[in-house]
């Protein structure tokens, strides 16, 4: 399943990933604000491609923070 909104794409098991045009932004600089709701947003639509389990908002955090920081890593490199 894949999932995109507000350019992030949730492909169903490698977790959250951004889009052409969010990677577009990323190379601008993101306030801290808005780089808290990027993560917010990503860890929402994980858990609720998960099923919406109970307990995990903390792993759906840091695994959103952890796949936004590896696609701003290859921004960054290109």
């Amino acid at each position: 399943m894949v999932v995109s909104y507000s350019g992030f794409v949730l492909d169903g098991g490698s977790g959250c990933t951004m889009s052409d045009k969010q990677k577009s932004v990323e190379k601008d600089e993101v306030t801290q604000e808005q780089r808290e709701e990027q993560v917010r947003l990503a860890a929402y639509y994980l858990w609720k491609e998960n099923g919406e389990p109970q307990g995990t908002d903390l792993d759906d955090w840091l695994h959103a923070e952890t796949a936004l920081v590896a696609e701003g890593e290859e921004v960054a490199a290109e």
